[in-house]
């Protein structure tokens, strides 16, 4: 037999238990602090209406880094030179690039995403001029490639996804790639994105 006075019981210790679930304090902070000098200090570099991403070092120290339109305009690749304080840039036409990296022989290479970008992984030259490397998979276009890293092998591993664009879907799953330059294939490793 059940008493009023047990159901009130758990009624209370539940609602506790539920009570303290809804109004948990965020977790604190974790990771090893001192990767970040306490002498350092947040400093903004550029701003703009648009939408950054892909920051990427060169050699010389310059920072790149991506300005996604999503007005129907172009994107942008800009770059920071610590040396000048200066953000110009370098690149009018990114083909809506997304994420960026430079590998192991200096080149910039460029997540191409959709909404009228050029859906591919490409190399940025010098000049700022964006080349298609890749831009299918099993004789079907990307969908929007988003981030990249670079292997120390070389393989080049890339996220296509799709969050905007306009543009027909040709395939029908959201993978991770890895191409191989010196090979000139081009794998997917997953579609669990």
């Amino acid at each position: 037999m059940i008493h009023w006075q047990h159901i009130f019981v758990w009624g209370v210790a539940f609602s506790g238990f539920a009570g303290s679930m809804l109004y948990a304090a965020p977790p604190a902070p974790s990771g090893d602090a001192s990767i970040v000098s306490p002498q350092s200090k947040v400093e903004e570099l550029w701003v703009d209406k648009g939408f950054t991403e892909g920051a990427c070092v060169d050699v010389d120290g310059v920072i790149y880094f991506s300005d996604i339109n999503f007005e129907g305009g172009l994107g942008k690749i800009m770059a920071f030179n610590p040396a000048t304080g200066k953000t110009t840039v370098f690149s009018a036409d990114s083909g809506q690039s997304n994420g960026l990296m430079i590998d192991q022989k200096g080149n910039m290479l460029a997540a191409c995403g959709a909404n009228n970008g050029k859906q591919c992984l490409a190399r940025i030259t010098k000049q700022g001029k964006v080349k298609c490397i890749v831009d299918k998979y099993e004789g079907k276009k990307f969908n929007a490639p988003n981030d990249l890293v670079v292997h120390p092998k070389g393989w080049i591993y890339f996220t296509d996804p799709r969050y905007v664009g306009t543009e027909p879907l040709e395939l029908d799953h959201m993978s991770v790639y890895r191409y191989d330059p010196e090979t000139k294939t081009i794998d997917r490793v997953t579609t669990d994105i």
